[in-house]
């Protein structure tokens, strides 16, 4: 009792101390039934404004019988403000717990705004809120009020304050605050999820959406004892907030909370543990209040950001010993530490990966000087290259070893992330190796034949050991393995099983020679592309290139007088390059010059005084008599990896006819030396051309015709084109190895690795509201097609405060910011046509809209509006290790309530003898007391979602209407039979007229039509299914899967064309002032 008495008297000095404002706290319940239910949490409310001396308004009767129930908070705050001098009215839902009756409202007050209130997936959520009593606000809820299409909206007035705001386009009026500030959900119904799940020392945790009054009724019992009765001590999220920095812009990662509860809990004991980047402040708050073992966490960070400035405080004040902040460059702090505390070793190593190469390279190695011989090493951000490729060098050279990678697909932080342990040996030579700035050593593989192949090894290693490179030499048919290399480069054919002995692997390819198959090419870090045709047959492929161009010998002899009455045809051992066409030519021409062929083992002989043939190999000086003697070479080649017959001859100053396609026609381009062909043939990657011969003899024919100075002007010419090949191949190789040797020199990967075809690296902001299901999942898919493309991409959330960065593009997602778009030079629209609710108009300014689907795309064409149709994708969702059981249904609904839910519960209903139906749905569920109905009410993990997913083997996908339709392209990823909508977008993606089930009426949702679908036919359907084999359903849902794929791939080769298209460039719509 005493303890109570302190805490009285404590509060109200505090409040005393404050100087508080005129705070009121209104609430409405109506019904009895329902006010019994929420009577616990009517009591503590009214102790929680005893408390802080706040006022307390509960009202019992619905002040407009015209509305459901949820509208009478809008006129009922009209009354209290409109009759009192209260100068804030936060409002809060009845079916909400103050969790921490400390928590002053004052803390939440920022006189620079009217209305105060949090983010949500709906985009905000009114369960609680702060109102300023002035005429503004008055006039923001008379709005609200009149919104009549939202009567009967899923979200009621909700809605409506949605449009309100979205309306106003203010950044004065309205703050949008961090959900668990004054709204948090219980974890119950909400998942591990630091965004929106109750922790322990939150203000207020909100059971919104429970219409089950049980259910409801228990939450209350369930945390009414967890309410905390004692003076308040700010949680990490107040203390940011307060310290005005909005964090939530910032990337927090949703700790993996699984993970490291396992961790803590097995052997070995972990109690001191090393973070490398302050990224993870909230972990460090998670382990510190959760795993009393630990002793200390020590953490490393040189960005000093107000988010490190604030969480390092923070956890400094609270934790006192327990945490140690060390500011500084971890390249440098981390050892000076070491030096200082010699003893001192970590149980756990955490590096935040999201930085560069060599940052996170040097931090692998350095935080080893921490480690002992248990130490668990947890490496995040495992999805960004950079880090693959430090954590791969590392690996390689046998200093750590990666016991699991987890590849999250958290919708709302893909937390991707590798845990493994140091390899006990000297790490001070193991940093050496990687760290100092010697120069790299390489392996060149090839073929030794003596001819093409063998020449571009020695060209490529005389080039790079011009640059101080360390080279070896490898024949790719040696049966010993290659010694140890940073890079191996490959030159037309691989050797997988040689991969480990290199920290890259490189490939030089001939495409026309290359058979071993796109799949290998994945598990190549870089393709070198000699010529502009083999950049474009790769970049076509989704691989990853760089333009290097390439040379050949300079075969020179300027003391060798050229003779054009002499004519060159150099084939080697080659069969395609057009060589009989050129002896039936001179057939046909005996008084065409003397020509002289040099083709091994060839046997075309005749009797004719201007033909030479020569069927063998002739030594080196002979040949640099031949080439640079004959004053015309001929090259009419079917296909080149890259020429060097061709360019050797440019070399030595010949004039050079050669056929009209490429790769040829990108060395010669004088239009009287190029020969157009008759037909093509593909070859492998490579297309063959075959010259005309006609054409070929009139190209000749003409060519002889010129005089010597006009001849020597086109050799003269070709030798300049040489020079600047040869030089541009030595710089862009020399570019190449700096930015591989050193990731932070002036020029990046960036400016010279082509990702993917992407010509010009683009910034991106991807804006969308953080809705934690379908819009966050929208942003991610978005921005990961983005990045694969080579561009840099910042995810943004749309309710931010803070202006974005300056961008190319700005990309939305179902909403736009017209105060945002002057940061951009375009602005696009994803819509979601059934909740558009900004007007025709304001789509005018918009510069592009991106269709997901051929309905949106009708829909926004019949405005005039500028479109572009995308297509789409979803996560894939396969997993080929769970066996599909077809009489097993799956209905995916979560929070929606347009998902035809209640016709598929009507339908179980009355069909007992339905099979069993696992249905997750997390509000308005109504729950069968019958065995083949499971109700999951409550949002699962994704490890068990996946499991329902591809083990249901039917999915019901019967839903109103969608803007592009996740559930179901997931669905369709998994191989899963859908049935689904005959309406358009549904009918988009399943097309089978087995599984589309007909609409007994439609309805309009802002610029979208909702379709219902027909009960009777749905049970129809469902018979009809499940009446077939488990032969005929596999083969349905295998198609599915084949469509997902098809569409995932389209949708990522129409973004790559829209992106190096000219509507990239096109004139801005609108001025690039603030609108």
């Amino acid at each position: 009792m005493l303890h109570r008495i302190v805490f009285i008297i404590t509060i109200l000095l505090y409040n005393a101390i404050l100087a508080a404002q005129d705070i009121a706290v209104v609430t409405l319940a109506v019904g009895k039934e329902y006010q019994n239910v929420v009577a616990a949490g009517i009591e503590n409310k009214k102790q929680y404004c005893e408390l802080h001396g706040y006022d307390f308004i509960c009202e019992k009767e619905l002040l407009d019988p015209s509305r459901p129930i949820p509208w009478s908070k809008i006129p009922l705050l009209l009354r209290v403000m409109e009759n009192s001098s209260y100068k804030w009215i936060f409002w809060t839902d009845a079916d909400s717990l103050v969790m921490n009756l400390g928590f002053p409202l004052e803390d939440l007050i920022d006189e620079k705004y009217k209305l105060i209130i949090t983010k949500d997936f709906t985009d905000i959520n009114a369960g609680q809120f702060l109102l300023r009593n002035c005429e503004e606000s008055r006039n923001f809820l008379k709005e609200v009020y009149s919104h009549t299409e939202c009567i009967n909206h899923p979200w009621w007035s909700q809605q409506a304050m949605i449009l309100e705001i979205n309306k106003q386009n203010s950044t004065s009026f309205s703050k949008i605050i961090p959900q668990r500030l004054i709204n948090s959900y219980p974890t119950e119904c909400s998942g591990k999820n630091l965004y929106s799940a109750y922790q322990s020392g939150d203000f207020i945790v909100h059971f919104a959406g429970q219409h089950d009054l049980t259910l409801l009724s228990a939450l209350f019992k369930l945390y009414s004892p967890l309410v905390i009765t004692k003076v308040h001590n700010r949680t990490l999220d107040e203390f940011l907030y307060k310290s005005g920095f909005d964090f939530t812009k910032e990337k927090l990662t949703i700790t993996q909370f699984d993970q490291f509860n396992e961790l803590m809990s097995k052997p070995p004991k972990i109690e001191t543990i090393t973070q490398v980047g302050m990224k993870g402040g909230h972990k460090v708050q998670y382990l510190l209040d959760n795993f009393s073992n630990i002793k200390k966490i020590t953490s490393f960070e040189n960005k000093m950001s107000p988010y490190t400035l604030g969480v390092s405080e923070y956890l400094s004040n609270k934790y006192e010993d327990r945490f140690e902040f060390i500011n500084g460059d971890s390249l440098v702090a981390i050892r000076d530490y070491v030096k200082k505390n010699p003893t001192e070793k970590s149980d756990f190593i955490y590096i935040d990966g999201d930085t560069s190469y060599e940052y996170c390279l040097s931090n692998i190695l350095n935080a080893q000087l921490l480690a002992h011989a248990d130490t668990i090493l947890w490496i995040n951000n495992y999805d960004e290259p950079n880090v693959r490729r430090a954590v791969k060098a590392c690996s390689d050279l046998k200093i750590l070893s990666i016991d699991q990678i987890q590849n999250s697909s958290n919708l709302e932080d893909k937390n991707h992330f590798a845990v493994g342990s140091y390899l006990q040996q000297d790490k001070q030579s193991s940093q050496k190796n990687i760290t100092n700035k010697q120069k790299l050593t390489l392996n060149l593989c090839s073929q030794m034949n003596d001819g093409g192949l063998e020449n571009d090894q020695k060209i490529m290693g005389k080039a790079l050991e011009q640059l101080g490179y360390k080279v070896q030499c490898v024949n790719y048919f040696d049966k010993n393995n290659p010694p140890k290399a940073d890079i191996n480069i490959f030159f037309e054919r691989l050797r997988p099983e040689w991969f480990s002995y290199a920290i890259e692997n490189w490939f030089v390819p001939n495409p026309e020679w290359y058979y071993q198959g796109l799949e290998l090419l994945d598990e190549i870090d870089l393709i070198l592309c000699r010529t502009k045709e083999i950049e474009k047959v790769f970049k076509e492929n989704k691989q990853k290139t760089f333009f290097l161009g390439f040379t050949s010998h300079d075969c020179s002899k300027p003391e060798i007088k050229k003779d054009y009455s002499k004519i060159l045809h150099l084939a080697g051992i080659s069969k395609q390059k057009g060589t009989s066409q050129i002896v039936n030519i001179w057939k046909r021409n005996p008084s065409f010059p003397l020509l002289v062929i040099i083709k091994h083992w060839f046997q075309e002989f005749f009797n004719q005084d201007n033909y030479k043939l020569i069927p063998h190999r002739v030594d080196i000086q002979e040949l640099r008599e031949y080439q640079n003697g004959c004053g015309i070479h001929l090259c009419p080649s079917e296909t080149e990896g890259f020429g060097h017959y061709i360019m050797e001859a440019m070399s030595v100053g010949a004039v050079v006819l050669t056929t009209n396609a490429p790769p040829m026609n990108e060395f010669i381009t004088d239009p009287r030396c190029l020969v157009g062909y008759e037909r093509t043939a593909p070859q492998y990657f490579a297309t063959n051309y075959f010259v005309d011969e006609k054409q070929l003899e009139s190209t000749i024919n003409n060519i002889i015709k010129l005089s010597n100075e006009e001849l020597e002007k086109i050799g003269s010419k070709n030798r300049e084109n040489y020079l600047r090949k040869t030089a541009e191949f030595n710089e862009r190789l020399s570019l190449l190895m700096d930015t591989y040797h050193n990731p932070t020199c002036k020029k990046t990967n960036e400016d010279i690795v082509s990702t993917n075809g992407c010509t010009k690296k683009l910034k991106i902001n991807v804006c969308s509201g953080m809705n934690g299901v379908g819009l966050v999942s929208d942003q991610n898919i978005m921005a990961d097609a983005l990045k694969e493309l080579g561009h840099h991409v910042e995810c943004i959330s749309d309710s931010s405060s803070d202006m974005p960065p300056n961008a190319d593009i700005n990309i939305f997602f179902q909403r736009f910011r017209p105060d945002w778009f002057s940061v951009a030079k375009q602005n696009w629209f994803v819509p979601n046509p059934e909740w558009y609710c900004q007007g025709l108009e304001a789509l005018n300014k918009i510069d592009l809209i991106l269709c997901r689907t051929k309905e949106v795309e009708r829909i926004f064409n019949y405005y005039k509006l500028n479109t572009y149709y995308t297509g789409f994708t979803s996560l894939d969702c396969y997993n080929p290790k769970i066996a599909k059981d077809y009489k097993l249904m799956f209905h995916l609904a979560g929070g929606s309530c347009q998902k035809g839910t209640p016709t598929i519960v009507n339908l179980w209903r009355s069909n007992l003898q339905f099979p069993r139906l696992n249905i997750i749905k997390h509000s308005e569920f109504v729950n069968l007391d019958q065995p083949n109905y499971n109700l999951i009410p409550y949002r699962v993990d994704d490890q068990t979602l996946r499991t329902y997913q591809n083990s249901c083997g039917i999915h019901l996908c019967p839903s109103e209407t969608e803007g592009f339709g996740h559930y179901i392209s997931e669905a369709m990823s998994a191989g899963a039979v859908i049935i689904t909508t005959n309406g358009p977008p549904m009918n988009e993606f399943i097309t089978d007229s087995r599984c589309l089930v007909n609409c007994e009426r439609t309805n309009p949702q802002w610029f979208a039509m909702n379709y219902y679908v027909d009960s009777k036919d749905l049970e129809r359907v469902i018979n009809n299914l499940t009446n077939m084999s488990d032969q005929e359903l596999k083969s349905i849902g295998e198609k599915n899967r084949q469509v997902y794929l098809e569409n995932k791939k389209l949708f990522k080769e129409r973004l790559k064309q829209l992106l190096e298209s000219d509507l990239v460039e096109k004139k801005k719509n609108i001025s690039n002032e603030k609108l």
